[in-house]
């Protein structure tokens, strides 16, 4: 079984100059960002049972967003009500899957935070 190490939180900003957000309006959200780390694990020719294993790379996932603030071009910087803050939670998933860069930035943030952990 691989064991997995979560990061500590990372703040992430989003700027939308398009509005394609939950409010449809061009802004900048921050989000609390949680990445779960899985290390990569070695082939094994044969273990004791005389079977093996491929081996896999190290992965990393978010498996949660928090949407922490809203900063929109009409209005000052604010914390999101939660109603805001629960659909701009779905929203940043559907966002990052969409923004490979985005997702790849991330998942080196994380494996530089926990480099130590393994």
């Amino acid at each position: 079984m691989r064991r997995t190490v979560t990061t500590p939180v990372v703040r992430w900003g989003v700027d939308d100059e398009n509005g394609d957000n939950p409010s449809g309006k061009p802004g900048v959200m921050e989000f609390d960002v949680t990445i779960e780390i899985t290390p990569e694990t070695s082939a094994v020719m044969y273990d004791r049972n005389m079977e093996g294993s491929p081996g896999s790379p190290a992965s990393a996932d978010v498996v949660a967003a928090n949407c922490t603030s809203l900063w929109f071009d009409d209005e000052d910087k604010r914390k999101p009500t939660k109603e805001e803050r629960l659909a701009f939670n779905d929203w940043f998933f559907l966002w990052l899957a969409r923004r490979p860069s985005e997702n790849r930035a991330l998942q080196r943030l994380a494996f530089e935070l926990t480099a130590d952990a393994f």
